[in-house]
């Protein structure tokens, strides 16, 4: 029941550290608005897993974007398990030259160890709204956006590309199947 939100008059830099970190708690019913950066799960061998639920995370470009931004709402860099259930991730008002990575970024090769989705609903990014490529188990996961997976180390897969409304509801959805192997 926490709220880290973007202060009135902040001004956000591309060198923004994230809002939440690193690892070994519990979220629930927490809304993180406005920063350029969310909840970032890493010192996994310090830390431990990392559960998010019931959660409301939006990520906006930073108001100077003149470095090298690696945004993300969500982002494992040597994370240990995560979970995410219940919750909304999203990502707004990037543009070529100040893109972010990804609303949900689990990517292989930093280290991670696995991620869990239940009902989760991921927007945005200007190239990919989710990248997994660890193993995982996914149960519905809808994705207004692209996706970067690897799927052969998918467990369970059940995701819908979707369509919503101005109040976060899906009014949509195409099955998304699983295919690619990159997850980067």
């Amino acid at each position: 029941d926490v709220s880290v939100i973007r202060a009135p008059g902040q001004v956000t830099t591309y060198a923004d550290g994230p809002a939440i970190g690193p690892g070994g708690m519990t979220l629930r019913r927490v809304e993180v608005d406005g920063r350029a950066e969310g909840v970032r799960v890493s010192d996994k061998d310090r830390c431990g897993p990392m559960i998010i639920e019931d959660s409301f995370i939006r990520v906006v470009a930073p108001d100077n974007c003149g470095g090298d931004w690696h945004g993300d709402s969500i982002q494992g860099y040597q994370g240990g398990p995560l979970t995410v259930r219940h919750s909304t991730v999203q990502m707004t008002g990037m543009t070529a030259g100040c893109d972010g990575t990804s609303p949900l970024f689990y990517p292989r090769d930093q280290g991670n160890t696995r991620i869990d989705v239940d009902n989760v609903l991921v927007i945005g990014g200007l190239y990919y709204a989710v990248r997994i490529g660890t193993p995982a188990t996914v149960r519905g996961l809808y994705v207004v956006g692209g996706a970067s997976l690897k799927c052969s180390l998918m467990e369970s897969w059940q995701a819908y590309w979707a369509a919503i409304d101005s109040a976060y509801r899906v009014t949509a959805t195409e099955p998304m199947p699983c295919s690619q192997e990159d997850g980067a």
